[in-house]
Protein backbone atom coordinates (compact mmCIF):
# COMPACT_ATOMS: atom_id res chain seq x y z
CA UNK A 1 0.00 0.00 0.00
CA UNK A 2 1.29 3.39 -1.26
CA UNK A 3 0.18 5.61 2.07
CA UNK A 4 1.41 2.97 4.45
CA UNK A 5 4.96 3.14 2.57
CA UNK A 6 5.04 6.78 2.27
CA UNK A 7 3.88 7.14 6.13
CA UNK A 8 6.90 4.92 6.99
CA UNK A 9 8.91 6.62 5.02
CA UNK A 10 8.48 10.17 6.65
CA UNK A 11 8.11 8.63 9.96
CA UNK A 12 11.77 7.32 9.73
CA UNK A 13 13.31 10.50 7.85
CA UNK A 14 11.39 12.47 11.09
CA UNK A 15 12.70 10.25 13.78
CA UNK A 16 16.55 10.64 12.03
CA UNK A 17 16.36 14.29 11.96
CA UNK A 18 14.21 15.00 15.52
CA UNK A 19 14.25 14.05 18.73
CA UNK A 20 11.18 14.64 21.13
CA UNK A 21 11.48 16.32 24.46
CA UNK A 22 8.25 16.67 26.50
CA UNK A 23 5.12 18.09 25.69
CA UNK A 24 4.66 21.55 26.09
CA UNK A 25 1.16 22.23 25.48
CA UNK A 26 -1.97 20.78 23.99
CA UNK A 27 -5.58 21.77 22.88
CA UNK A 28 -8.20 19.98 20.84
CA UNK A 29 -6.62 19.96 17.65
CA UNK A 30 -2.81 20.11 18.61
CA UNK A 31 -0.24 19.39 21.05
CA UNK A 32 3.84 21.10 20.94
CA UNK A 33 6.62 19.35 21.74
CA UNK A 34 10.19 20.51 22.63
CA UNK A 35 12.72 18.75 20.42
CA UNK A 36 16.44 18.79 18.94
CA UNK A 37 17.45 18.64 15.44
CA UNK A 38 20.02 15.56 15.67
CA UNK A 39 22.81 16.98 13.17
CA UNK A 40 23.87 19.68 15.28
CA UNK A 41 21.61 19.83 18.72
CA UNK A 42 19.42 22.61 17.60
CA UNK A 43 16.65 23.67 20.09
CA UNK A 44 12.55 23.21 17.88
CA UNK A 45 9.68 23.07 18.59
CA UNK A 46 7.53 20.21 17.10
CA UNK A 47 3.89 21.16 16.53
CA UNK A 48 1.24 18.34 15.69
CA UNK A 49 -1.90 19.31 14.48
CA UNK A 50 -4.73 17.47 13.28
CA UNK A 51 -6.91 18.21 10.27
CA UNK A 52 -10.59 19.05 11.56
CA UNK A 53 -12.87 15.80 11.72
CA UNK A 54 -9.96 13.97 10.15
CA UNK A 55 -7.49 11.57 11.05
CA UNK A 56 -4.84 13.08 9.05
CA UNK A 57 -2.22 15.05 10.95
CA UNK A 58 0.19 17.74 9.96
CA UNK A 59 3.61 18.15 11.15
CA UNK A 60 5.24 21.92 11.40
CA UNK A 61 9.02 22.02 12.73
CA UNK A 62 9.98 25.43 14.21
CA UNK A 63 13.26 26.97 16.07
CA UNK A 64 12.23 27.52 19.13
CA UNK A 65 13.65 30.95 19.61
CA UNK A 66 11.42 31.67 16.77
CA UNK A 67 8.56 30.38 18.59
CA UNK A 68 9.35 32.13 21.81
CA UNK A 69 9.34 35.66 19.92
CA UNK A 70 6.39 34.96 18.51
CA UNK A 71 4.24 34.25 21.68
CA UNK A 72 5.56 37.40 23.52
Amino acid sequence: NFNKRFLTTVEQHFNETYELHHLLGQGGFAAVYSGTRVRDGLPVSVFFSRYHFTDEWAITIGCRQRSKALMA
